[in-house]
């Protein structure tokens, strides 16, 4: 079974218990504007071109099978899929260009996730899908945690929570753990910021806690979009209302998508304001541990 995966990290330790392995998969039906992994979004590989490295040397050009290439829109190539795909890449003496996305079956990543289990097993660590959303990718998604089970290996999913419900009673018998992103409450915000409507995303939300779910509610704290204590104390009544819900994490934005989005040729790039967002996020801590049973964290 094949998947496309644009990532993979070891030795992590802020997407589940202990020392765990980070799958990232490519494609999401969110395309969140402030998404620190702008390049995860679209379901196939990417040209990544970084406009710093390029010396202007024109072998990519040459290089293009297609005649498709040009270094004034490196993005305009849709060949990625054939065979001849990535022959700029390959021709770039500087680096300035890479493909981002690469075709991999479930026996091959599994040995690699397994060459980490040593780790797993005196950390209680395991492994983490991440993305994008693993869950645009189900059947890959679900042989990789199946055979994590099988090798007795904890499981967790960081997920924004928008896929078919018909998948939740299936990945609940495979996942220990889900990292349960929250972006907004008010349904015509989310929309406006994230393409889709949020009804969904608690419609499955709530499913998962009457099955019992392991679940951590994620909160990216966005300038201008969610950073204000309405958003706060309707996060807090969620997680009241809750009966799985183990702990809050609230994430606050960064701008390492900035980079990887300008990369990606993307225009009109999201970058907020980040002066006081520290200051806010610690108020929220503090309200949050006044008004919340479960446990509270700021991931760092």
């Amino acid at each position: 079974m094949q998947g496309i995966v644009f990532d993979i990290q070891h030795f992590c330790l802020h997407d589940g218990p202990g020392i765990r392995t980070v799958v990232f998969l490519k494609g999401c039906p969110l395309k969140c504007q402030w998404c620190h992994n702008p390049e995860s979004q679209n379901a196939y590989p990417q040209i990544m071109y970084s406009k710093e490295k390029c010396i202007g040397c024109g072998e990519c050009v040459k290089a293009c099978p297609q005649k498709k290439f040009s270094l004034h829109n490196p993005w305009s190539c849709d060949n990625l899929a054939s065979d001849e795909c990535s022959a700029c890449i390959k021709a770039c003496p500087s680096g300035a260009l890479r493909l981002c996305g690469d075709i991999m079956n479930t026996e091959t990543l599994f040995k690699e996730i397994t060459r980490d289990i040593v780790f797993y097993n005196h950390s209680g660590g395991g492994i983490t899908l991440s993305g994008g959303e693993p869950l645009m990718q189900p059947d890959f998604s679900y042989e990789l945690l199946r055979c994590a089970k099988n090798k007795q290996i904890n499981t967790a999913i960081e997920t924004c929570g928008f896929f078919d419900e018909s998948l939740v009673p299936k990945f609940h018998t495979v996942t220990d753990l889900w990292l349960y992103d929250i972006k907004h409450f008010l349904d015509d915000v989310h929309l406006k910021y994230t393409g889709v409507k949020n009804d969904k995303i608690f419609k499955n939300l709530h499913t998962l806690d009457l099955l019992g779910a392991n679940i951590v509610l994620r909160a990216p704290i966005i300038p201008g979009v969610n950073d204000n204590e309405n958003h706060i104390s309707m996060l807090g009544k969620l997680a009241g209302e809750l009966r799985s819900v183990k702990r809050i994490e609230l994430i606050p934005y960064h701008t390492l998508g900035v980079s990887k989005a300008k990369q990606l040729g993307k225009k009109d790039v999201f970058n907020p304001d980040v002066g006081l967002l520290r200051d806010k996020i610690n108020l929220f801590f503090n309200l949050l541990q006044k008004t919340v049973a479960c446990e509270v964290k700021i991931q760092q």
